[in-house]
């Protein structure tokens, strides 16, 4: 099992509606894409300069199926909306 963890730091312009639509699109993926184990996705209730905005905790049964993932263009329709809106993202794949 592959657990796939990335942290969104939003921009400040319109981040309120940012971190909406952002979290929205996020929880509608695992309806959406049949690869994924476990999906959660949280917005920060914690504020100052260096927290993040955005979570996404999930799980995979193997690399391939995170793979696809990856590149399912739903998935993708959603990096493209986040990358440019971000000031940073940190990302981690490991074994559990």
């Amino acid at each position: 099992m592959i657990k796939h963890v990335v942290l969104f730091k939003l921009k400040k312009e319109n981040y309120e509606e940012d971190l909406s639509e952002g979290a929205a699109m996020l929880k509608a993926l695992p309806e959406k894409i049949d690869t994924i184990s476990t999906f959660e996705v949280g917005c920060n209730i914690r504020k100052g300069e260096e927290a993040y905005s955005l979570a996404l905790v999930s799980t995979f049964e193997d690399q391939e199926k995170l793979d696809a993932y990856a590149v399912h263009p739903e998935h993708r329709k959603f990096v493209e909306f986040i990358v440019p809106r971000s000031e940073s993202i940190a990302e981690m794949d490991y074994l559990v």
